[in-house]
């Protein structure tokens, strides 16, 4: 087997700890990306869900303000009259 020299072992060692340092460079870049997207996907939830909480209490506060028990008003016109 050949024995390799000093050079060209120098020059392997320094491509690998390079090809090292730019996968964690990378992985780290895409950790960072996946993070901020579930965290704008997250916050774009919580604003629906806030939206939908607010129009379900303004439903709620329209039917209360609405009598339950009252009848509804009779028409007092001359049509319906009887002889």
């Amino acid at each position: 087997m050949k024995e390799r020299s000093i050079k060209r072992k120098i020059t392997l060692w320094y491509t690998m700890i390079l090809a090292l340092i730019l996968s964690i460079v990378l992985v780290g870049m895409l950790v960072f990306i996946h993070n901020l997207e579930t965290n704008v996907a997250k916050e774009e939830v919580s604003q629906i869900l806030e939206y939908r909480n607010a129009v379900n209490l303004l439903k709620e506060l329209k039917s209360e303000d609405k009598p339950e028990n009252e009848e509804p008003k009779e028409d007092e016109s001359d049509d319906n009259v009887e002889p």
